[in-house]
């Protein structure tokens, strides 16, 4: 009983082992040894109040760092070593488990590593294409990307619009603004609408853009809604096939070869573009 309140009081002791590398139960087992020349599994179990059946555990685990020794005779009874001899065994026992460990990183590391660079160069067929429903999710990507772009943005524009209020056009326009004073160029060709508000509303809108430095054009009637981002990323609005009528789902496809396939489709319509103050008349 004494020794087991010796023990108890051992808080400072217990933490510091623990510190080190021993368990709870490791270290008042460590104690319960350091209080006494030899106990039985029993006398250990009963100072250190840790559970009988997992003292022999962890015995024969401090036998195999080098900090307690076993005693045979009649009944099995266990020492504690010299701290200052145990404790150094330990450190080497933690130092030859981390060198085991170092190589044991290195070969698995080049194993995955393989693995890794070997499923890398696996394309799925799909994985460069991106579904967008979500009007707003639109509006983020497409100001995403255009803030990304390197040298070049070149876009379709017309209804139906992902913008539907002047605070996002105008937060679009911004975007815009910042990418062609890092010296991006941004060519925008627009579709006529029909009514006379519509075509005063644009108008307000491209010339924002113009006079920030993007270069613009008009035609009467566009193909599709679409964005080309420095010849490698493009964005298209899908038509309804069923309904037959505009809708916002747009796909969002990295693809070098369609991108420029596409700029010459943008290049012809450029060509057969109008000045924008055509809008006015």
């Amino acid at each position: 009983m004494l020794l087991r309140k010796v023990v108890s009081k051992m808080g400072k002791e217990v933490e510091g082992l623990v510190d080190i590398g021993f368990t709870v139960n490791e270290a008042k087992i460590y104690l319960a040894l350091l209080s006494k020349n030899s106990l039985t599994a029993s006398e250990i179990s009963e100072i250190a109040r840790v559970p009988r059946p997992k003292v022999y555990g962890i015995l024969a685990k401090l036998a195999k760092m080098g900090v307690c020794s076993t005693n045979l005779g009649k009944v099995k009874r266990y020492s504690i070593v010299d701290p200052k001899i145990g404790l150094e065994r330990m450190l080497k026992h933690h130092e030859d488990e981390l060198a085991r460990k170092k190589e044991l990183i290195s070969n698995l590391s080049r194993s995955l590593s393989r693995i890794y660079h070997r499923n890398k160069e696996k394309t799925d067929p799909l994985e460069y294409i991106e579904v967008i429903k979500d009007r707003y999710r639109i509006i983020a990507r497409f100001n995403e990307l255009v803030n990304k772009a390197r040298f070049q943005t070149l876009v379709f524009s017309r209804p139906p619009y992902s913008f539907k209020s002047d605070d996002e056009v105008k937060a679009q326009l911004e975007v815009e603004s910042e990418v062609l004073k890092k010296g991006v160029e941004c060519w925008s060709i627009y579709e006529i609408p029909e009514g006379s508000k519509e075509k005063k509303w644009l108008f307000r809108q491209i010339d924002f853009a113009v006079k920030a430095g993007e270069k613009a054009r008009v035609v009467k009637r566009l193909p599709l809604k679409m964005a080309i981002f420095d010849e490698r990323i493009v964005m298209i609005t899908l038509e309804d096939p069923i309904l037959k009528r505009p809708s916002i789902t747009t796909l969002c496809i990295q693809h070098e070869s369609l991108a420029r396939t596409l700029k010459i489709v943008f290049d012809k319509l450029w060509e057969e573009g109008k000045d924008y103050h055509v809008l006015l008349k």
